[in-house]
């Protein structure tokens, strides 16, 4: 009987034992049969098995030890309000000398550099606006995740309107508050305490925060781990005067901190009641249809609720089990593109992961049409070990990316039709 929730083309079904077997394919051979002193082997296989599709996601991932920071905006209709900031803790490695009588100061500024990584569409003007730390930023358990926020000053400290260029080797440079980029000029011409050492001046200035305009509907931006935190000034012992910079910077071997906040406002989606890891979405309640998100941490949860009927028939063997997973036709393109491959972890009732499997999903593209891209999966291990077992369960399977890439980008699928095609043999006595 068809789900009515889902199109016909997604095969998720409820059927019978009798009809799994009685509705498949069938390729009656003798071969093997010298093994068994009667009989032959009929080798068969069914796509018609019932498939539960849902959504779960994962509360919180380590975003501070990938070597990229997320920044933008991007509203999807399906998964809602996204929004990344990042978040740098700007130091020095040793105490900075400026002459006061021979330099005057010019700007202050944040200068980043792309590093090429890049998801929605980048043709839009972008705002990002520079706010200032004003809680202390420390690793919580040696952590710092996705979800992770600092509190921050109101008024930006600067503002730059652009059209970004995530390929070009160039930095975007954010012009920031003269009132900022004075006092830090001042104290290090005076020699002040506050510009001595990296501890000093994390005192001083605890970070900064890089945000989009959320009020732009732009793209997701990668950025590399080593921004600066420029100071113009004119070195007036030169005629003409000459421009030059001090630097401060990320100093990672000293403790200093990057990392990636990203949000997701689900409140207007059919993704609302969304919440918590243990809480899995049935795709009934979101248009038939099952997502994954890398950087706010959507997951696909697939199961296979009567796969134990098969337990019934005596002498059958399974030999292959593969799943197909077929992204919804359009929801993807060179703006957004989908994952290259999927990891597939085995996970309980409450999606804890108890195990992942050795094959991943990898995408088999519809270069001529583009209607028939989808992802093979080989499940054989996870349906072999279900039948294996005795007791009922409502295990299922996690769908997602390598772990990196999951934390580090924003690849996204919309999945629709699911198949799940068991190959099996049957000895005939």
């Amino acid at each position: 009987m068809e789900n009515n929730h889902v199109k016909t083309r997604s095969f998720i079904f409820i059927v019978s034992a009798a009809f799994v077997f009685y509705g498949c394919n069938e390729l009656p051979t003798e071969i093997g049969a010298d093994f068994f002193n009667e009989g032959s082997f009929n080798f068969s296989y069914v796509d018609s098995m019932t498939i539960r599709l849902s959504t779960m996601v994962i509360d919180s991932m380590p975003t501070h030890d990938i070597d990229r920071v997320l920044i933008g905006h991007h509203n999807d209709e399906k998964l809602g309000n996204i929004n990344a900031e990042g978040y740098y803790q700007f130091g020095l490695n040793n105490p900075f000398s400026l002459t006061k009588a021979s330099v005057s100061y010019d700007y202050l500024a944040v200068a980043l550099s792309y590093d090429g990584y890049h998801y929605y569409d980048t043709s839009s003007l972008h705002r990002f606006n520079v706010y200032r730390v004003t809680e202390t930023m420390e690793l919580n358990n040696e952590y710092l995740f996705n979800t992770s926020r600092f509190a921050h000053g109101k008024v930006s400290l600067g503002t730059l309107i652009f059209y970004p260029h995530p390929t070009s080797s160039d930095a975007v440079e954010i012009k920031l508050s003269d009132q900022l980029g004075r006092e830090i000029f001042n104290m290090i011409t005076d020699e002040d305490t506050e510009v001595s050492t990296n501890a000093d001046f994390l005192k001083y200035l605890k970070g900064l925060i890089i945000a989009s305009d959320t009020a732009i509907n732009g793209s997701i931006l990668g950025f590399t781990t080593t921004p600066q935190l420029r100071l113009y000034y004119a070195d007036k012992s030169q005629v003409p005067p000459v421009q030059g910079y001090l630097s401060f910077e990320v100093l990672t071997t000293q403790g200093n901190i990057h990392f990636s906040s990203i949000h997701s406002d689900r409140s207007r989606t059919k993704l609302n009641k969304l919440v918590a890891r243990e809480n899995s979405l049935s795709s009934i309640e979101t248009d038939g249809q099952s997502y994954l998100q890398a950087g706010i941490g959507l997951c696909m949860r697939v199961e296979f609720p009567y796969l134990k009927d098969l337990r019934q028939f005596n002498n059958v063997f399974t030999s292959q089990a593969l799943l197909e997973i077929r992204p919804v036709e359009k929801s993807f393109d060179t703006s957004t593109p989908l994952p290259d491959s999927l990891l597939v972890y085995k996970v309980d009732k409450e999606n804890t992961v108890y195990g992942q499997l050795t094959s991943s999903g990898t995408l088999v593209p519809d270069l001529y049409l583009g209607r028939d891209t989808h992802y093979s999966v080989d499940v054989t291990e996870f349906v072999t070990e279900q039948l294996s077992l005795e007791e009922n369960n409502e295990n299922g399977l996690m769908i997602a990316l390598d772990d990196a890439k999951f934390r580090s980008r924003m690849h996204q699928i919309y999945a629709e039709e699911v198949r799940l095609k068991i190959y099996y043999s049957i000895i005939i006595q």
